[in-house]
């Protein structure tokens, strides 16, 4: 028969007997969305965790494939006239990733491949966006927590698939692009609730925070908010400014099926952004004084302080080295000053679907 994983499933450690964990070798078609597959103890005579052989079609899609220990058994195999598409998945710590043991159709791209013997055997269509050996930077996979922190190299280097919530039902995207795997990233949140509001202060490695409150009256429904973290090869700098401190971005989910558009507050929300000397130091600002949060505006195409729009305000406390905003809306944002020849741009990126 066929197994058919649609969201919020984990396969933990079970041992397959003679055959796979998951096996289909009749017809149809079936999809494996969202899951954590860790630590199972491969069949003996197959020893794969999903075998797709016969007639089956299937659909691998962010998925987990992990391991606590040493590199055991075969992530995915296909076999006589099986076809199986990987797209989003992690797989890591296994002695053969994906294996097309002859007859059958393996297709595969934008995945991360991390710690296998091997990450392919048999002959596969390979696509050109999967990554190959970054750790992955499971949460505490000893434990069985496969979720991926936000430093994650699996983080926005996925691709739209039509999958809108992760293992948790949180919302994809999160931070700018889709994750690679069961989880998408997020380091912080909260729910705004429209008669108390909402608050969430996160810490970033380089000992800065970002830090937002919405007030009471700020949203007319309870909302999630999302804090995820960005690396310089997803958000780049616009020409002629350079990064400085962490990049990140801030979410608010309201319908994980709609389009992006902005949302507009009812009364002002507050953000606040500290810094380090460090941080200047490593982005060479010379002139602390011009730091400014920027928003980018979309009806000119280009970056303008808080401020440029009516309501809004913005205030740098030099002793206490932080830059507190008032804003009515979601967009991009980013901290900037001139430095050498140069402006340096702390980027916040703000934005909901």
């Amino acid at each position: 028969g066929f197994i058919c994983l649609p969201r919020m499933a984990s396969i933990f450690p079970n041992s397959a007997g003679a055959d796979s964990a998951v096996l289909s070798q009749a017809g149809g078609f079936g999809r494996v969305v969202n899951a954590f597959v860790a630590d199972n103890q491969p069949g003996s005579v197959v020893p794969s965790i999903m075998t797709f052989g016969g007639s089956a079609k299937a659909q691998v899609f962010h998925t987990t494939f992990g391991n606590s220990g040493a590199p055991r058994g075969y992530a995915v195999t296909v076999v006589g006239g099986g076809q199986v598409t990987v797209i989003d998945t992690i797989v890591a710590t296994y002695t053969r990733g994906l294996y097309n043991a002859g007859g059958g159709v393996a297709v595969e791209d934008y995945n991360l491949y991390a710690g296998n013997t091997a990450d392919f055997a048999g002959t596969l269509v390979n696509g050109t966006h999967s990554l190959h050996g970054p750790n992955p930077i499971f949460v505490n996979p000893a434990a069985e927590d496969f979720h991926i922190r936000g430093f994650s190299p699996a983080v926005n280097r996925g691709t739209d698939v039509g999958v809108r919530r992760d293992i948790d039902l949180d919302p994809r995207p999160l931070g700018g692009g889709f994750d690679i795997g069961a989880d998408e990233a997020s380091v912080a949140g909260t729910k705004a609730d429209p008669l108390i509001g909402g608050s969430f202060t996160y810490t970033t490695a380089q000992n800065s925070t970002i830090n937002m409150i919405l007030p009471p009256g700020a949203v007319t429904e309870t909302t999630p908010l999302y804090c995820s973290l960005l690396d310089n090869t997803t958000a780049q700098p616009p020409h002629g400014l350079m990064f400085a401190g962490v990049v990140f971005e801030l979410d608010a989910q309201t319908d994980p099926n709609a389009d992006p558009a902005s949302i507009s507050f009812n009364t002002p929300v507050t953000l606040s952004v500290s810094y380090t000397d460090q941080q200047l130091f490593t982005a060479g600002i010379t002139d602390e004084q011009q730091l400014k949060l920027y928003r980018f505006e979309p009806s000119v195409n280009q970056w303008e302080p808080i401020g440029f729009r009516a309501g809004e305000t913005q205030t740098l406390d030099v002793a206490n080295k932080v830059i507190t905003a008032t804003i009515l809306s979601f967009s991009r944002f980013g901290s900037m000053a001139p430095a050498s020849t140069y402006e340096v741009f702390l980027p916040l990126i703000l934005r909901n679907f």
